[in-house]
């Protein structure tokens, strides 16, 4: 049986009696609340009311409201009847209550309505008391079910805690051990769990792979060589400067046009981390800056990707283009980031040509404003009075050449803005 089954298969049966405890219980409990419902509500009032006709048949001979105070919770009385006994009682207490009304004096029938009021009282006291031992019955009764059940909850709980964490925890130990063994460049490790699960199929993926690191491991180191050689010849063909290192910023390759530009030669870079040696050089620093290195360096850096050095008083501009190496694992299928290649592409003539441009649009712009202001005042002093009074069209004429004058000046501030 495969683990994921037994997980749902006990979880799901744990689960389903939590449920059935949890119903079990809501449902006792709406039990015991309507019970106690049963004794507070109905019961009660029967009781108060009883109280309330008591009291009116004391008052009755000093308070002319009485009789219509006993009168008013008789009625209540007559629509609460619950009890055995009750409704002939209260049969009784209405006939009596009508003579009393007769004869308001009369002790006979104030001592017999006394009596039969003591008498539905009683009723309703047994009543509540019995209902009272019912509602205790039920809830001996209902904790009783609900820790039979809980116990039967926690003893399967137990079950699973036991043996469910044993059955999954040992072969994963066994696995980690044969990884470390693996780690250790022992090849050979084999695991074998038995059964049909997924521990199953982990152990033959894990031989699977373990048999390819065992090939691969016999691969001819001259070949390594051979190959690592063949990348340095083509790198030092590439006429940009270029560097790369792994991702603990370890540098692993540099082109002669890189040792160039930086003045420092292949031993100083190869293993070196390419964080310290970047305090030391501007343009290793400006390679690294915004993207390898989270320290702060005192260079004059851009937080774009041009680079900017100044060799024998000439300045020369670089791009830098950053590459991932990612190689794909093949046992996984997964790409896993193995380090980064900065290649810089000088770019110094088309800066010198960029800067020529700006310079040129600057001072023309510079050139223009000038006339334009001059333009603008002139159409200014048009404009006064004090000079002469214009008719409607040359009046148009002189606003025509003012809104183009506006125009002018806009188009030369925002030349002026691009040179900036």
């Amino acid at each position: 049986m495969k683990i994921k089954t037994k997980l749902n298969l006990g979880i799901g049966f744990l689960f389903i009696l939590i449920i059935l405890l949890a119903f079990l219980s809501i449902k006792i409990i709406d039990s015991l609340s309507t019970a106690s419902e049963n004794i507070l509500k109905d019961n009660k009032e029967t009781i108060a009311y009883t109280k309330n006709m008591l009291k009116a048949l004391s008052e009755i001979d000093k308070n002319k409201d009485a009789l219509e105070t006993f009168e008013k919770f008789l009625i209540k009385q007559k629509l609460n009847i619950t009890e055995i006994r009750e409704n002939e009682l209260t049969h009784n207490l209405s006939e009596d209550f009508n003579l009393l009304k007769k004869n308001p004096s009369d002790e006979a029938i104030i001592g017999k309505l006394q009596s039969t009021l003591f008498e539905i009282m009683s009723i309703n006291l047994n009543a509540i008391e019995l209902k009272n031992i019912i509602a205790d019955n039920v809830a001996k009764k209902s904790i009783l079910l609900i820790s039979a059940l809980s116990l039967f909850c926690f003893m399967i709980a137990l079950i699973l805690f036991l043996k469910l964490p044993g059955n999954i925890s040992n072969p994963i130990q066994q696995l980690i051990t044969s990884i470390k063994q693996i780690a250790a460049n022992d090849y050979s490790q084999r695991v074998n769990f038995g059964g049909h699960n997924e521990l199953e199929e982990l152990a033959v993926s894990f031989n699977t792979m373990a048999g390819k690191l065992e090939e691969y491991n016999k691969i001819s180191v001259a070949k390594l060589l051979t190959e690592k050689k063949i990348s340095e010849t083509l790198i030092n063909k590439i006429h940009y400067p270029i560097i790369g290192f792994d991702t603990a910023m370890k540098v692993n390759l540099v082109n002669d046009e890189f040792l160039k530009v930086t003045g420092l030669s292949n031993a100083e870079l190869i293993g070196a981390n390419i964080l310290e040696i970047a305090t030391g050089n501007d343009l290793i620093s400006q390679v690294i800056v915004d993207r390898f290195s989270d320290m702060t360096i005192s260079h004059n850096n851009v937080p774009d990707k041009r680079i900017h050095v100044d060799r024998l008083g000439k300045d020369i501009y670089f791009e830098k283009e950053i590459q991932e190496i990612v190689l794909t694992n093949q046992n996984d299928k997964r790409d896993h980031l193995m380090g980064y290649v900065v290649i810089l592409k000088n770019v110094t003539k088309y800066m010198e040509l960029d800067l020529a441009k700006t310079n040129f649009i600057a001072t023309i712009s510079h050139e223009l404003k000038t006339p334009v202001s001059a333009i603008k005042f002139s159409l200014q002093l048009l404009e006064n009075k004090k000079t002469g009074t214009l008719n409607t069209e040359q009046y148009e004429l002189v606003k025509s050449c003012d809104e183009d004058a506006n125009n002018l000046l806009k188009i030369i501030s925002e030349l002026l803005n691009l040179t900036q």
